[in-house]
């Protein structure tokens, strides 16, 4: 079996970013069906453009969820990066 070696300021940092693309892909979605809601409200779409803007409609969660599952991944990463930098510090400390 492999060693696995984590760098503890790479997962925080890469945790962080995890994180800020999943807030910028949720803003976007909220951009995205605010958008279509305004049309959809004010009847700008034609018969057939309503169809498809309904077909999106039934899409929002499964993107919503994709935006949550990267920001929890992103939490995963910075809480093992700083569980990872406790380990050292206790093993500093029993050490000195």
């Amino acid at each position: 079996m492999g060693r696995f070696v984590a760098d503890p300021d790479t997962l925080i940092l890469k945790g962080n970013e995890m994180e800020e693309n999943g807030n910028a892909f949720m803003d976007d979605i909220n951009k995205v069906y605010t958008t279509l809601d305004d049309m959809i409200n004010k009847d700008y779409l034609s018969p057939e453009a309503l169809v498809i803007a309904k077909k999106m409609e039934s899409q929002r969660k499964d993107l919503e969820d994709m935006a949550k599952t990267m920001n929890q991944y992103g939490d995963f990463s910075k809480r093992a990066g700083n569980k990872v930098l406790q380990n050292q510090e206790n093993i500093s400390a029993e050490i000195q």
